[in-house]
Parts: C-alpha cells; structure tokens; sequence
C-alpha cells in the first residue's frame, strides 16, 4: 500500500481548519486512504481537488430544497389571503 494517499489527504484536505478542527476532520477522512492508495497521484489529486466543488453543489441544493419547504407554507397562506 502506498503512503501517497495519507500525504495527500493530510497535505490538501487540512488546509482552512484550527489544529482542532484539522485533526478532526483528517481522523473523520481516514478510511478513504486505503481506498486512496490503488489510485495513482494524479488521481487522487484530482479527485480532490472536485470533491469540496461537488460538496458545496450538494449542500446549496440542500439548503435551496430546505428553504423551499419552509417558504412553501408561507406562499399558500398570502395566497388563501386573510383569515
């Protein structure tokens, strides 16, 4: 198995947090090193690099859907009017 994928996952995905916070989130990543390691540099290098790209999409529609959900009451209501 190849140390390339820890280095990696240490080396990019850490970035932007306190220690605390860093420590966490590589400890939550660990199981992708093993899968990681089949993978040659530059895959997973790209891989990286499209996963926060694809996370952030996700979450946006998330939290789109969730305020849909919310606002949708609200729409229904003015629509009846006063009560």
């Amino acid at each position: 198995m190849s140390d390339r994928a820890p280095q990696v996952l240490d080396e990019r995905l850490g970035f932007g947090f306190d220690a605390e916070e860093r420590g966490r989130v590589l400890e939550i990543l660990a199981p992708l090193n093993r899968h990681l390691a089949h993978w040659r540099p530059d895959q997973v290098d790209r891989e990286l690099d499209q996963a926060p790209v694809d996370v952030r999409t996700d979450m946006i529609r998330q939290i789109e859907d969730e305020k849909s959900k919310r606002e949708l009451p609200k729409a229904r209501a003015s629509l009846r009017g006063p009560a």
